[in-house]
């Protein structure tokens, strides 16, 4: 069975924390077949220093304009070429030996999706208060492997949605099929000042309410 995988990053100036996250996903590279990143029109020249790298498999894409992480994974979901996605942020941390663990539930459980733990961590440049959560089942794309077939059949991220668009594509998956979930803590988190869904929650709270709205007129078979 192939169980080569894309990995996708959105990136929208993560070029202080980028070379870190790559070289995680290094240690899991008997299974990466591509690396896909997509510079979200980035201001701090994180598509010029991620191309200085000249890291093994990636493939670069550049968007001219931003356009919010749904259309920057959307995009990369298009261009996709293995069997499995894996999707990562450019500043959170995969764990060791996460991919192993992912897939086995994939085949064990005969599941098209699986997740992982996820654990937060404050960066040591990280100048707000934060009280971290405890270790949790991270529905969450970070935490999640996914078959490409089965990603393509839920249908793309709301591109509508700054945040909780994960929330909205899982809403309609959990429709389709129940992942498969590992006790293993599969992803680090990092929290810093730039944290859109966290930092910013307040502010895109509109989106919140809109992804619930949509989920309660999904229940009722009005979408």
């Amino acid at each position: 069975m192939n169980k080569q995988i894309s990995v996708i990053i959105p990136c929208y100036n993560g070029k202080k924390y980028i070379a870190e996250t790559l070289q995680i996903i290094a240690a899991e590279s008997d299974y990466i077949g591509e690396i896909i990143v997509v510079d979200d029109k980035s201001t701090d020249g994180s598509a010029e220093y991620i191309e200085s790298l000249n890291f093994p498999k990636l493939i670069l894409y550049r968007l001219d304009s931003n356009q919010g992480i749904s259309a920057a994974r959307n995009y990369a979901v298009a261009k996709a070429n293995y069997p499995y996605i894996a999707f990562l942020d450019a500043d959170d941390l995969w764990t060791k030996g996460r991919t192993v663990a992912l897939l086995n539930a994939l085949e064990t459980q005969g599941k098209p999706l699986a997740f992982g733990g996820i654990e937060h961590f404050i960066s040591e440049d990280c100048k707000v208060n934060y009280t971290l959560p405890q270790v949790q089942t991270g529905y969450f794309a970070s935490a999640m492997l996914v078959t490409t077939e089965f990603f393509r059949k839920v249908g793309a991220f709301n591109e509508a949605f700054r945040v909780g668009e994960f929330i909205d594509w899982y809403d309609r998956a959990r429709g389709i099929a129940a992942p498969a979930i590992v006790e293993d803590i599969v992803l680090k988190r990092r929290i810093h000042g730039a944290n859109t869904s966290i930092m910013e929650g307040n502010k895109n709270a509109n989106d919140y309410l809109k992804v619930a709205r949509e989920a309660i007129l999904r229940k009722k078979g009005l979408l």
